[in-house]
């Protein structure tokens, strides 16, 4: 639904060790201030769209106040780490 918005893209920033990926939902004339979060299952086509930007997603998820269908039900681990990507 919120990809069929003429316009309407995503941009990938994180990727999860089982396989998700989690994209900024872009909108045309939306700052990106007010992107919001998609996410796609692993290996799947389901999709989930959070109405919260990429930093109270990642707060919210990772302290447990936020749920997913989509990411793994072993996310997030106790002990949390953050690995940059190298080049692609």
């Amino acid at each position: 639904m919120e990809l069929g918005e003429d316009g309407a893209r995503v941009v990938p920033w994180a990727v999860t060790d089982n396989g998700e990926c989690l994209y900024w939902l872009v909108r045309p004339g939306l700052a990106p201030d007010r992107w919001t979060v998609m996410v796609n299952e692993a290996r799947g086509a389901r999709w989930e769209h959070f109405s919260v930007s990429c930093t109270r997603f990642l707060a919210s998820v990772l302290s447990g106040e936020l749920r997913s269908d989509v990411l793994s039900s072993s996310f997030p681990r106790a002990v949390h780490a953050f690995r940059p990507l190298g080049p692609a």
